[in-house]
């Protein structure tokens, strides 16, 4: 589940460079999709039973798993708030 806008290098914000990168959390799961439309779940388990919801402007960078697997990558603002579900 490639997010268009997501893709590529990290974001960064004005007057960030090499000497002061983003401070990040990788997150690895399953992505999907939230109950609010500015946000997306990443679950924990193949079961689909923990996730969190984020907000996509606090993820800096998504990737898919290079293999067959559904996993991928969020690199997310340390600042982000992540809404734990049930």
């Amino acid at each position: 589940m490639q997010d268009p806008e997501q893709t590529g290098r990290i974001r960064r914000e004005p007057g960030e460079g090499p000497k002061s990168p983003p401070r990040t959390t990788l997150l690895t799961g399953y992505p999907g999709a939230a109950a609010e439309p500015d946000r997306m779940r990443i679950y924990f388990d193949p079961e689909l039973n923990e996730a969190v919801d984020v907000l996509k402007s606090d993820i800096l960078h998504f990737e898919d798993a290079e293999d067959a697997s559904p996993l991928a990558q969020s690199y997310v603002s340390k600042s982000a708030v992540l809404t734990v579900n049930p």
